[in-house]
């Protein structure tokens, strides 16, 4: 429950809602409003204002979430940010093949050593968690719930976070998709 009029919105839909009806994920509700603004609601347990002071200041360096509004209201706590639009990664990997993912490694070790030099770690950086453009150029990096400050260097954290990146990972050939 949060205390947040839709009424407003034409359009709202569910982001985690599979094209069968099923629901991807049972503790976090997404929901997209007008394809501007994302409305994420969470377990009541988070520590939201932790979560968004990471996003906001990770803002200052990559491509991230510009956050409204949040809180505590009933039995969640919620987000209210700036939808990013795009493609994930990993929508366009299943798509196109493997070889795709080493289109975004230089950015993406780029946006790992900044975050690490303010002392952030995203903690799932995943391609489900990265959005991108038609030119695969990353536009925004989701989904914060599991942030952190850190105290390790770019390396340690890019050795331990970017393994996915590695060409050898692929040893069948890039895809002809």
């Amino acid at each position: 429950h949060v205390d947040f009029s839709l009424n407003q919105y034409t359009d709202v839909q569910d982001a985690l809602v599979t094209q069968e009806g099923r629901r991807r994920n049972l503790f976090n509700h997404v929901l997209i409003l007008d394809s501007k603004y994302v409305l994420r609601m969470m377990s009541p347990l988070v520590d939201i204002e932790v979560i968004v002071s990471i996003m906001r200041h990770a803002a200052t360096v990559i491509p991230a979430p510009k956050v409204y509004d949040f809180g505590r209201s009933g039995n969640c706590t919620y987000i209210f940010h700036d939808y990013i639009p795009g493609r994930t990664m990993s929508s366009i990997i299943e798509q196109c093949g493997p070889y795709t993912s080493l289109m975004i490694e230089p950015q993406l070790s780029e946006i790992v050593r900044r975050l690490t030099s303010i002392g952030i770690a995203h903690n799932d950086l995943h391609f489900g968690n990265i959005i991108v453009d038609e030119e695969y150029h990353i536009v925004g990096i989701i989904d914060w719930e599991l942030c952190s400050f850190i105290e390790v260097d770019a390396a340690e954290y890019r050795t331990r976070k970017l393994p996915h990146c590695q060409p050898e990972r692929f040893p069948l050939g890039p895809s002809l998709n």
